[in-house]
C-alpha cells in the first residue's frame, strides 16, 4: 500500500508508524490488534541528533528530567531529617514511599499530557516541584504528615513533567528512539549525582565542619530554587519548540482516493508521518491517482484505547517494569542502611561513603544503563534483534548481582573484607535502574499508539507505582525482622531472573 508524495517517490508504512520514503529500507510489520504499522527500520542508526532543533527539544527534555528526578535522592536528606526531627524509620520510610509513589502513578498525568502537550505539564511540574519542597522545609516532627503530603505533591508533579518530556523526545528524535529516550531519561538518572552536587556545594559553604542535621531544610530550599530556575524557562522553550499539532489518536484504516472532493478532504487527514508521534505533520498529497490508497486515522473511545490491556505483551512489561524499578529501589531507598549492615561506620564515616556512592550510582546509571544502553538497544533492533531479548540479558544479569548481594551476608564472612566489593555491587545496580527506567518508555513507543503515549506509559506506571509502596516496606520488614536485607535481596534476584526468561521469550507485536 502506498501514496504518491507528488514529488516522484511514493510513501509506506515506516518506522514507529511512519510513512517512509522510497529508498529508505521498509521497517518490520506490526501485528497489533488495533493496526498494521511497523516497528524499527532495520539501518544501523547514523548520528543521532542531526539539527540544532533536535539538540534543543533533546537537551530542554534533559533538563526537565534533570529537576524530576531529585525525589529519588531522598536518601541524601531523610537521614538528616530523622536524625533532626526524632522520626521514626516507618515514619521515614513511609515518606519517601509516597514521594517515589506520586513520581511514578502518572495514569493521570499522561492522560492530561495526550491532550495539552509538553509545555503545560512542565509548567505544572515547575509549581507543584518548587512549592511542595518549600512546604517540606517548613515541617516539624508534629508536622510529619505535611512533609509526606507534600513529597508526593512534588513526586506528581515530576512524574507528570517527566513522561512529557519523554513523549517529547520520542517526537522530536524518531529515527533512535532508545536513544532519545535514555538521553532525555539521562537527566532523571543524573539527578542523584546533580543533587549530591548541590548539597556537597551548601554543605561547603554553610557549615564549617560537620553540618548540622537541621541542614535538610536547606537543601530542600535549595532544591526549590534550583528546580523553578530550570523548569520555568524550561516551559517557555518547551512551548515554542512544540509548535506542531498534537497527534490525533485513533484506527489506521485504508481510504481509496477515488474522486477530487476525497482528495481534498485528504489535506485535513491526519497521516503518520516520520515522526514517533502518529501525525506531526500533514502530508502533501495532490499528486494522488484516484486508484490510489491513504491510510487515515478514525478517532478512538477511550474505551478502544484501553483495549492494550487485552494483550499479553502489556501485561509482560507491566510486571517486568514493576520488578525491574522495585529491585532498584531497595538500593535507592535503603542505601545507609545497606552500607551500615555491611560495614560499621561512625555517622561521619558514613556520609563519607554514602556521597561517593550516590554519585557514581547516578553517573553508571545515565551513561551506562541510560545513553549506552539505549544506542546499543538501537543497533541491535537496526540489525533484527528484538529490544525486549535485549532487556532480557539485564534482568539476568543483575539476578546474579542480587543473588551476589545476598550471598555477601552469609553468616562468618568478615563485613570488612567485602567493603569494596559490596560497593561496586551496590553502584552497579544503578545501571539496572537506567535500563529499567529508559528502556521501558521505549517499548511503549515502538509497540503501541504513541499518540496515547502518556495514557499507555501512565498504565505501565501503576505497577511501579505499587513497588515504590510496597519495596520499601517489605526492605523496612526484612531488616527489622532479620537485621539484613538477605530476604529481600533473594527474592527480586528471583523475580528478576523469571522475567529476563519471560522476556527472552516473549514476542513483541512490533515483531509480528
Amino acid at each position: 500500500m502506498s501514496i504518491q508524495d507528488g514529488k516522484g517517490g511514493s510513501l509506506h508504512e515506516g518506522s514507529l508508524g511512519a510513512l517512509e520514503m522510497d529508498g529508505r529500507p521498509e521497517g518490520k510489520k506490526n501485528g497489533g490488534d488495533d493496526a498494521e504499522w511497523t516497528g524499527a527500520v532495520n539501518e544501523t542508526p547514523s548520528c543521532p541528533i542531526t539539527n540544532i532543533t533536535e539538540f534543543a527539544c533533546i537537551s530542554t527534555g534533559f533538563c526537565v528530567a534533570l529537576c524530576c528526578g531529585t525525589p529519588n535522592a531522598w536518601s541524601l536528606t531523610g537521614g538528616d531529617m530523622q536524625d533532626d526531627l526524632d522520626l521514626t524509620d516507618s515514619q521515614i520510610n513511609l515518606i519517601a514511599s509516597f514521594g517515589l509513589l506520586g513520581l511514578f502513578f502518572t495514569f493521570f498525568a499522561g492522560l492530561l499530557y495526550d491532550y495539552v502537550g509538553v509545555a503545560p505539564m512542565v509548567g505544572i511540574g515547575c509549581i507543584t516541584t518548587t512549592g511542595g519542597y518549600f512546604v517540606m522545609s517548613f515541617g516539624g516532627q508534629d508536622s510529619w504528615l505535611l512533609i509526606l503530603f507534600a513529597f508526593m505533591f512534588v513526586g506528581f508533579g515530576s512524574g507528570g513533567a517527566f513522561t512529557s518530556v519523554l513523549g517529547f523526545g520520542l517526537k522530536s528524535l524518531s529515527k533512535n528512539p532508545g536513544f532519545a529516550v535514555a538521553t532525555v531519561g539521562g537527566g532523571m538518572s543524573l539527578s542523584m549525582a546533580f543533587v549530591t552536587v548541590l548539597f556537597l556545594i551548601l554543605h561547603s559553604a554553610a557549615c564549617e565542619g560537620d553540618c548540622p542535621s537541621s541542614i535538610w531544610r536547606s537543601n530542600l530550599r535549595l532544591l526549590a530554587v534550583v528546580a523553578f530556575c530550570i523548569e520555568a524557562p524550561a516551559t517557555v522553550v518547551l512551548y515554542y519548540l512544540d509548535k506542531k499539532k498534537k497527534p490525533i489518536s485513533g484506527l489506521l484504516v485504508e481510504t481509496e482516493l477515488d474522486n477530487e472532493s476525497t482528495r481534498e478532504k485528504s489535506n485535513d487527514w491526519e497521516l503518520r508521518d516520520g515522526g514517533a508521534y502518529s501525525s506531526d505533520y500533514r502530508q502533501e498529497v495532490s499528486g494522488l491517482e484516484e486508484d490510489d490508497t491513504l491510510l487515515v486515522k478514525q478517532p478512538q473511545t477511550f474505551k478502544e484505547k484501553l483495549s492494550v490491556l487485552q494483550t499479553y505483551f502489556f501485561w509482560v512489561l507491566f510486571v517486568a517494569y514493576a520488578v525491574g524499578v522495585g529491585g532498584c529501589l531497595i538500593v535507592l531507598v535503603e542505601m545507609v542502611d545497606i552500607w551500615d549492615t555491611f560495614v560499621e561506620n561512625t555517622p561521619q564515616d558514613r556520609e563519607g561513603w554514602i556521597f561517593p556512592i550516590s554519585l557514581t550510582f547516578s553517573l553508571v546509571n545515565c551513561f551506562v544503563g541510560g545513553i549506552l544502553f539505549g544506542w546499543v538497544s538501537d543497533v541491535l533492533v537496526a540489525r533484527g534483534l528484538d529490544r525486549t531479548k535485549a532487556l532480557s540479558f539485564i534482568f539476568i544479569i543483575f539476578s546474579l548481582v542480587f543473588f551476589a548481594l545476598a550471598g555477601t551476608l552469609i553468616p562468618d564472612v568478615p563485613p570488612s573484607s567485602l567493603q569494596v566489593i559490596v560497593m561496586l555491587l551496590l553502584i552497579s545496580t544503578g545501571i539496572s535502574f537506567g535500563t529499567m527506567v529508559n528502556t521501558f518508555p521505549t517499548l511503549v513507543g515502538e509497540n503501541y499508539d504513541m499518540a496515547n503515549f502518556g495514557l499507555y506509559l501512565g498504565l505501565l506506571q501503576v505497577g511501579v507505582a505499587a513497588a515504590t509502596f510496597l519495596v520499601p516496606m517489605l526492605s523496612t520488614l526484612d531488616y527489622n525482622k532479620t537485621g539484613s536485607f538477605f530476604g529481600v535481596f533473594c527474592l527480586f534476584a528471583l523475580l528478576y531472573l523469571i522475567c529476563g526468561i519471560v522476556l527472552f521469550f516473549v514476542k513483541p507485536p512490533s515483531s509480528s
